[in-house]
């Protein structure tokens, strides 16, 4: 019985050797596969995954140096309603709003910083384009494309948006997200059919930093692109209101905290 029961206790005492080899096996194979294999989404450093986690803008080619002030811009991208409606004189006085629009809107520019980006977009009758990109020494540029439009067709007012928006976040690219980005619209009516703006809007509300300033011209507040407490709307029902509002827009964006962005 002795016999039997020491026999026992030494297969007792191999199965749990052969047990303990078998797990530290395992320990030491897992290590070696993991140090050979790419690291896991979670295994990769905090900065990285934030990264990707950071939808707008997004940063292509890493984080080139970039200086100080340019980063810091303020970038303004006019939309400019050129419909055939904006040959009514309507409210503007003796001229057509279009022609005082374009005053106001010269005016504008001379206001606007020597160190801030301007663009311009107009759909007319020359159709629907960007006429002068984002830039600081475009002021002349600006002028001109000015002179140049007549008005003419629809109001595309979604693909105008969605075109600010594309161009805006390049530029927030470039600077990677800081400075200011404002979205200036000047219309006289609502979207042509099949083009209602609204999600477009919403989509650059809620996941973008850009602010979206609509100035109605010779228009009341009920416009798809007045949004309480998430876009700045006004109306104008004259020249020299709309000339004045356009210059509340600075007025506005010396005012606003973009921290909240950085």
């Amino acid at each position: 019985m002795g016999f039997r029961n020491q026999s026992g206790k030494k297969l007792l005492y191999l199965i749990i050797i052969v047990a303990i080899i078998g797990v530290l096996t395992s320990i030491i194979m897992g290590k070696m596969q993991s140090g050979s294999s790419p690291p896991s989404e979670s295994a990769q450093p905090e900065e990285t995954v934030r990264q990707k986690e950071k939808v707008w803008p997004p940063i292509e080619g890493g984080t080139a140096f970039v200086k100080a002030d340019a980063m810091l811009r303020r970038n303004y991208y006019v939309v400019l309603d050129g419909s055939g409606s904006m040959q009514n004189r309507g409210c503007s006085g003796n001229v057509n709003k279009f022609d005082s629009a374009v005053e106001a809107l010269n005016s504008f520019f001379s206001g606007i910083p020597d160190n801030a980006n301007v663009g311009l977009l107009v759909f007319d009758f020359h159709g629907f384009s960007e006429r002068v990109p984002l830039g600081m020494d475009n002021r002349p540029q600006l002028r001109q494309a000015l002179q140049q439009a007549q008005p003419h067709g629809g109001t595309p007012l979604s693909q105008a948006v969605e075109a600010g928006y594309q161009a805006l976040t390049r530029q927030a690219g470039q600077q990677l997200g800081y400075g200011e980005y404002h979205m200036v619209i000047v219309t006289d009516g609502e979207a042509s059919p099949g083009s209602d703006p609204t999600k477009e809007v919403n989509r650059i509300i809620d996941g973008t930093a850009i602010v979206i300033h609509t100035i109605g011209y010779c228009i009341g507040s009920g416009h798809s692109l007045n949004q309480p407490g998430r876009t700045l709307y006004s109306t104008a029902d004259s020249a020299a209101s709309l000339s004045r509002e356009l210059q509340a827009v600075l007025a506005e964006a010396e005012n606003f905290d973009v921290s909240q962005f950085q």
